[in-house]
């Protein structure tokens, strides 16, 4: 996914990135990853579990 970023920004897309954490309890370790991407404002939903 960041390597799609690079290459969007190098043909001079705009791109804009929102990362959220889900965290369970008190743990450091976030659960889960997610938020959404958005290239020339078309936005992409990412989750990632972990």
């Amino acid at each position: 996914m960041e390597r799609d970023w690079e290459r969007y920004l190098k043909e001079g897309k705009k791109v804009d990135v929102k990362i959220k954490f889900a965290y369970d309890g008190v743990s450091e370790v976030p659960k889960q990853i997610f938020g959404e991407y958005s290239v020339n404002g078309t936005k992409n939903p990412f989750n990632f579990r972990n």
